[in-house]
């Protein structure tokens, strides 16, 4: 009965980790630039350690260097200070695919224009605060973080051929591995 089991739970495992990463896979290639949103969606890399704070802590909201955001477009008038946002930096001169994204808590909202907030933000790790934004450059609202992944994306992203080499490589072992189990499952069974 425990090899039934067993067997059933390798099964399932086996399985949604190959449509994880097929998935994965998918999403990653779709989304070639962060211009692009999946129902409101949208993940950035982190580059740099801005949002650590002076004592080597993160606040709530903070993350490091190599981790993924994901980011959710949200109504300006829904945001408040602490939120942490990405936004577009209006002095990026670059093409609509490659405009330069920041993310940092809000420090600061200036609601007089009603047409139009002016958004103050602050990484956690910085002296000073940025210049103020329009609320129309706010791309979201940071949801949560994956710690670590972004290295292992940005590799796939600069190196998609051998990515799928080495996935198909990975698939075949694990394949492997799985029917090995099969038949000692098999003969056990006999």
């Amino acid at each position: 009965m425990k090899k039934v089991r067993f067997k059933w739970i390798w099964d399932v495992v086996f399985y949604v980790i190959i449509v994880t990463f097929l998935l994965g896979i998918g999403l990653f290639a779709f989304m070639q630039t962060q211009n692009r949103s999946v129902n409101g969606y949208r993940i950035f890399g982190v580059l740099t350690d801005s949002m650590i704070a002076p004592n080597n802590t993160l606040k709530e909201g903070g993350f490091r260097s190599g981790d993924i955001l994901v980011v959710k477009e949200v109504e300006p008038s829904n945001l408040k200070v602490g939120d942490v946002v990405t936004m577009r930096l209006s002095s990026s001169t670059n093409t609509e695919d490659e405009t330069n994204y920041l993310t940092h808590r809000i420090i600061k909202i200036d609601s007089s224009d009603s047409n139009n907030y002016q958004i103050t933000t602050q990484g956690d790790a910085n002296r000073s605060p940025d210049r103020p934004t329009s609320a129309n450059d706010i791309v979201g609202k940071e949801v949560f973080r994956i710690p670590a992944v972004g290295g292992w994306l940005l590799f796939i992203r600069e190196h998609l051929f051998l990515s799928l080499i080495i996935f198909i490589a990975g698939l075949a072992l694990f394949w492997g591995i799985k029917q090995l189990f099969s038949k000692d499952f098999a003969s056990d069974k006999e």
